[in-house]
C-alpha cells in the first residue's frame, strides 16, 4: 500500500464553523429561512457523501491493520475531534516489538465504521440529552431545547448523534437559585406531572383567605345561600382565567406575561404587560399591609400582658424576608413550600370546620329568605377581582415545567379543585361561621369582619386562633412569595432582565415601602376603601386582558413558535391592531362602569351616569366583568382567520425542518 492510501478523503462540505459563518449571512425573516434551508440541505448531501467516503476509508485502514494504518486512522479521528495530531513513531521497532497492534491505537468503542444515521436506524430509547461530548467524527451531543426557527439553522446542520450513549447520573437536587429566563424550560426539564398543578394552587386557596371571604361577604346585603353562590360563581369564574393559563404554560413552557405577545404582539404586549406587574407588585403590597393590620390587632390583645409586643411589626418582616428568600430560591424550593402550606392550612382549614361546625345554626342560615340579588353579584365580581384577577397572569408561571405529555383535561381539572372547590368549601363556611354563631351574639359579626383570627380568640377558641394564626403567617409568606416570583417573570418579558439575586430584594423593598406608606399615612378604616377601590382599578384593564389572553389561548391547537414571540417579523408580528384596541375599548368602558371613591379615583365610572341605572351599574362594579366579557368576545370574532393562518405557516416550517432533520439523520 502506497503511503498516498494513509491519507483521509478531503471534505468537500463546509466544516462547521464555516458553515455558521455562512449562516449569519442569511437574511432574519421568513424568506431568508428558506434560503438558509435549501443552502442546509446541500450541505447536508454534501457531508453524507463525505461521511460515506470516509467510512470507506476507515474500513480500509482497519483492514490493513498496520501501524501506518492504524496511527493514520488515530490522527484522523484526532483532527476532526480538534485534537492534535500525534507524531509519527519508528513503525518498524513497533512492528518487532508488538505483532499485534490492531486495537493498541484505537479503543475498541471507536473502531466500528462510522457512518450516517437514519432516523429508522436510531434508537428510539437513546438518551441523546445526555450524550458526551469528547466522541471522534465531531459529533456533540444535540441539544434538548425546543427547536425554533432560528435554532432550526443551527440543529439541522449539527453532525450526528452517537448511538446509545452511556447516560450521565441524574444530578441531585441542589439548594440552588432557580435561573429566571423568558426561555422555554429545556424538555429535560420539563418532567412535572399534571398533579403538581394542585399542590402549586392549594398554596394559595389552602389557607385562611378563602375564609376571610366569608367575612367580606358579611358586609353585603346576602342571604347565606346566595353568599354561597357568590363565592361558587366567584371561584368557578377565577379558577377558569388562572387555568386556561396553566394549559399555555404546559404547552410552551413560558411565562404568562411573554406567552401574551402571540395575542398582542411582540412590541404591543408590553401595554398590558405593564398593568399586570403593576397589579403583582400592587396585590403584594395588599397583602403585608393585611398582615400588618391582623398583627397589630393581636399584639394590642396581647400587650395587654406583655409589656412590649412587637408583633404587629416582626411578624411582617419575618414574612416578607422568608417570602423573598423562597422567591429567590423558586423552582423546586418554592414548589416544596407551595406543598406544605397548602397541606397545613387545608388541614388547619377542616380542622376549623370541625370543631365549630356544631355551634352553627346551619337550619336558620338555610331557612334565610334571598335578599338583595344585586348584592349577591355584586360580591361575587369583587370576590373574583380579588382572587381570580389577581393571579390570571400567573397561570402559565407556575406550569411551565409540565411535561407536554400530561393531557390539558386534567391538568385543568386538577387546577380547579385547588381553585374552584376548595375555596367555595372554605368560603362558604366563612360566611356560616360569621352569620350562624348565635350563641356569640351579633356583636360577633363585627369582630369576625373586622379580624376573624382575633374574633375566634376573644369568643373561646383562643387554641384555634393560635394555630390559625400560624397558618395564615406560613400561608401568607408562600403567597407573597409566588407573587414577587411571578412579578420578576413579568419583568423578564418586559425587557427588565434581573437576576434573582437583584430583583427579589428590590421588589420586596418596594413592596414593604408601598404597604408602609399606607400603614403610616391612611387611617385603618380609610385604608380599606383604598385598597378596594385600587382592586377595581386594576381588575379591569387585568380584566380585559384576561379575556383576549384566555380566547386567544384555547383558539389555538398547537404550540407557540417560541422564536416568533421575540421577534417582531416573526408570525406574532410587531402589533396585532385589532387584540390591542379591543383590550383599550375594554378598559375604557370596563372604567366607565365601576365607581371609586379615593382620591385620584373619582373620575372613574364616567359613562355610569348616561346610562338608564346608573346605580346599578355602580354598585355592582359590573364593569369588570363588562371589560372580561369585550375581550374574550374580540378574539372569537376577529383572530380566528388569524391564528389558523399562523398554525398553518407553523406546521408548514415544522414540516420542512423535519424533511431537513431525516436527510440528516439527526434526533430531535
Amino acid at each position: 500500500m502506497d503511503s498516498s492510501s494513509y491519507i483521509p478523503p478531503s471534505q468537500r462540505s463546509l466544516s462547521d464553523s464555516d458553515l455558521q459563518e455562512a449562516l449569519g449571512r442569511v437574511r432574519s425573516d421568513y424568506e431568508g429561512t428558506l434560503e438558509a434551508m435549501a443552502f442546509l440541505e446541500e450541505q447536508a448531501k454534501l457531508r453524507a457523501e463525505d461521511n460515506a467516503q470516509f467510512s470507506t476509508w476507515v474500513e480500509k485502514m482497519q483492514q490493513n491493520g498496520t501501524p501506518q494504518a492504524l496511527w493514520a486512522l488515530e490522527n484522523a479521528m484526532r483532527q476532526r475531534s480538534g485534537l492534535p495530531a500525534l507524531p509519527a513513531p519508528n513503525f518498524n521497532q513497533i512492528e518487532k516489538d508488538l505483532p499485534d497492534t490492531s486495537g493498541v491505537l484505537l479503543p475498541e468503542s471507536v473502531r466500528e465504521v462510522p457512518h450516517v444515521l437514519s432516523s429508522a436506524q436510531v434508537d428510539t430509547e437513546t438518551d441523546v440529552d445526555s450524550a458526551p461530548t469528547d466522541l471522534p467524527f465531531n459529533t456533540p451531543q444535540v441539544s434538548p431545547e425546543p427547536v425554533t426557527a432560528d435554532s432550526v439553522l443551527q440543529s439541522v446542520a449539527a453532525p450526528v448523534p452517537v448511538l446509545n450513549p452511556v447516560p450521565d447520573p441524574v444530578p441531585a437536587p441542589s439548594l440552588a437559585a432557580e435561573v429566571i429566563t423568558v426561555d422555554s424550560e429545556p424538555r429535560v426539564n420539563r418532567r412535572s406531572q399534571a398533579i403538581s398543578q394542585f399542590w402549586a394552587w392549594l398554596g394559595l386557596s389552602g389557607s385562611v383567605l378563602p375564609f376571610g371571604m366569608g367575612a367580606l361577604l358579611g358586609q353585603f346585603d346576602v342571604s347565606f345561600l346566595q353568599g354561597v353562590l357568590a363565592v361558587a360563581l366567584a371561584s368557578l369564574a377565577s379558577a377558569s382565567v388562572i387555568s386556561i393559563g396553566s394549559l399555555a404554560g404546559k404547552r410552551s413552557g413560558l411565562a404568562t406575561v411573554f406567552l401574551s405577545r402571540a395575542a398582542f404582539g411582540v412590541g404591543a404586549n408590553a401595554g398590558p404587560a405593564i398593568f399586570l406587574v403593576l397589579a403583582r407588585v400592587f396585590w403584594s403590597s395588599v397583602l403585608l399591609w393585611s398582615l400588618f393590620v391582623m398583627s397589630e390587632s393581636v399584639g394590642a390583645s396581647a400587650s395587654q400582658t406583655i409589656p412590649f409586643n412587637g408583633l404587629g411589626l416582626v411578624a411582617p418582616a419575618a414574612v416578607l424576608i422568608i417570602a423573598t428568600a423562597l422567591a429567590f430560591y423558586g423552582g423546586q424550593v418554592l414548589f416544596k413550600a407551595q406543598q406544605i402550606a397548602g397541606t397545613f392550612g387545608a388541614v388547619v382549614g377542616l380542622l376549623l370546620i370541625a370543631v365549630t361546625t356544631s355551634g352553627i345554626a346551619w337550619n336558620d342560615l338555610l331557612l334565610e329568605s334571598n335578599r338583595s340579588w344585586v348584592a349577591t353579584f355584586a360580591s361575587a365580581t369583587l370576590i373574583f377581582s380579588i382572587f381570580g384577577l389577581a393571579w390570571s397572569g400567573t397561570g402559565a408561571d407556575f406550569a411551565r415545567k409540565l411535561s407536554v405529555n400530561q393531557l390539558g383535561a386534567k391538568v385543568v381539572g386538577l387546577a380547579f379543585i385547588s381553585l374552584a372547590i376548595i375555596p367555595t368549601l372554605f368560603g362558604s363556611f366563612g360566611l356560616a361561621l360569621a352569620r350562624g354563631m348565635r350563641s356569640f351574639g351579633p356583636e360577633f359579626l363585627g369582630a369576625y369582619e373586622a379580624n376573624f383570627v382575633s374574633a375566634l380568640a376573644d369568643y373561646g377558641y383562643p387554641w384555634l386562633a393560635a394555630v390559625l394564626g400560624v397558618s395564615a403567617l406560613v400561608s401568607l409568606a408562600v403567597i407573597l412569595a409566588m407573587s414577587q416570583y411571578s412579578t420578576n417573570l413579568g419583568l423578564h418579558a418586559l425587557g427588565l432582565k434581573l437576576r434573582p439575586i437583584v430583583a427579589q430584594p428590590v421588589l420586596a423593598l418596594l413592596v414593604a415601602l408601598i404597604a408602609g406608606l399606607v400603614v403610616y399615612t391612611v387611617r385603618t378604616d380609610l385604608a380599606w376603601q383604598l385598597v378596594a377601590d385600587y382592586a377595581v382599578f386594576f381588575a379591569v384593564p387585568v380584566a380585559a386582558w384576561s379575556g383576549i389572553f384566555a380566547s386567544d389561548v384555547l383558539i389555538r391547537r398547537i404550540a407557540y413558535h417560541e422564536i416568533s414571540l421575540s421577534r417582531t417579523y416573526g408570525f406574532y408580528k410587531s402589533v396585532n391592531v385589532l387584540n390591542v384596541s379591543g383590550w383599550f375599548v375594554a378598559t375604557v368602558i370596563g372604567l366607565g362602569l365601576v365607581d371609586a371613591s379615593s382620591q385620584g379615583l373619582s373620575w372613574l365610572g364616567y359613562m355610569a351616569p348616561s346610562l338608564t341605572n346608573p346605580d346599578y351599574w355602580l354598585s355592582t362594579n359590573f364593569g369588570v366583568l363588562v371589560a372580561l366579557a369585550i375581550g374574550v368576545l374580540v378574539p372569537l370574532a376577529t383572530g380566528i382567520p388569524r391564528i389558523k393562518r399562523q398554525e398553518v405557516e407553523v406546521l408548514a416550517i415544522e414540516a420542512r425542518r423535519t424533511e431537513l432533520l431525516d436527510v440528516l439523520g439527526v434526533l430531535e
